[in-house]
């Protein structure tokens, strides 16, 4: 049974594997839909879209601002 559950483990690796289709021209990282691969790139080419109302400090993703 110890071979029939490393076959099943070494399955559901390929499983997550097949669902992140989409990877970063700048580094090894792959991402299951778009939207978080264009949010993995963010980090990589300094873009901070997202502005705190109060201080005006600035971040690549929207929860860094709270």
């Amino acid at each position: 049974t110890t071979a029939v559950n490393h076959e099943r483990h070494n399955s559901n690796h390929l499983f997550a594997k097949q669902l992140k289709k989409f990877r970063c021209p700048h580094c090894e990282h792959a991402s299951p839909t778009l939207t978080k691969l264009k949010l993995h790139v963010a980090t990589h080419i300094n873009i901070k879209p997202f502005m705190c109302s109060i201080c005006g400090w600035r971040a690549n993703l929207r929860w860094y601002i709270q």
